[in-house]
């Protein structure tokens, strides 16, 4: 059993660098031989690479032992369910612009981040930092958590059982539609979020988890965490 978790852990870990090569060959072709839509693809991609590097090796002087954290969150895939099949094939590839910009801004709030902490859940690295108020941004693989407690002991018993209003969770959900829906979901899924969020707030109403987008993310995080750990998923609180 344990030498088939290997083989498929290393199966993962090819088809995610397979998927690497192949978006790094096509961005530099663009780049360099391709027409105006190509090269202005290709050099969006070498931008945020480039960014993305300059933003590691700061954060490696700062705050060496949560960026090493989140350079290991990027090669992290779910190993047992159908997400981790879907993870290694869609991270650097279909996913790349909110995997990389959610890298970025993952790497900046680890290191102003009050207490913050890193940890890896289903293929999702959260970052977690004490505020006043309890919210949370998902982009890619990649989760920003502000808590006004402690998140102690084992995480996965924190985001599935600590964690009373299931933020935690629904925020996994959104990893999962960016996993489905690759360069769709910031126009798609992030933009539709952001504006009704702002507008909730605007006319002080709290109707923001009943549209469409974040009852999709209700599902995905209701099939995930029942199948894998048993969950009860409150309807009432977080509807599907």
């Amino acid at each position: 059993m344990e030498g088939m978790k290997d083989r498929k852990g290393m199966c993962r870990s090819g088809l995610a660098l397979a998927v690497v090569l192949v978006v790094w060959g096509v961005a530099i072709a663009g780049v360099r031989h391709g027409g105006a839509a190509m090269m202005v693809v290709g050099t969006v991609f070498l931008a945020l690479k480039a960014a993305s590097a300059v933003t590691t090796l700061l954060a490696l002087v700062l705050r060496p032992r949560l960026a090493l954290a989140l350079l290991w969150g990027r090669y992290a895939f779910e190993p047992l369910t159908w997400e981790g099949l879907l993870q290694p094939l869609t991270r650097f590839g279909w996913e790349v612009v909110q995997t990389e910009v959610g890298y970025i801004f993952s790497l900046w709030h680890a290191v102003v981040g009050k207490e913050a902490q890193v940890a890896t859940l289903g293929g999702a690295t959260y970052v977690v930092s004490r505020s006043v108020a309890l919210k949370g941004v998902s982009l890619g693989c990649f989760v920003n958590m502000w808590e006004r407690r402690q998140t102690g002991g084992d995480f996965a018993e924190w985001v599935t059982i600590g964690d009373r209003y299931g933020i935690y969770m629904h925020e996994y959900g959104h990893t999962v539609q960016s996993c489905l829906w690759g360069v769709l979901y910031l126009p798609v899924v992030g933009l539709t979020s952001l504006l009704d969020e702002l507008y909730d707030q605007w006319r002080r109403r709290n109707t923001h988890e009943h549209i469409a987008v974040e009852r999709m993310a209700n599902r995905h995080s209701a099939s995930y965490f029942s199948r894998r750990y048993g969950v009860v998923w409150d309807r009432r609180r977080n509807p599907v």
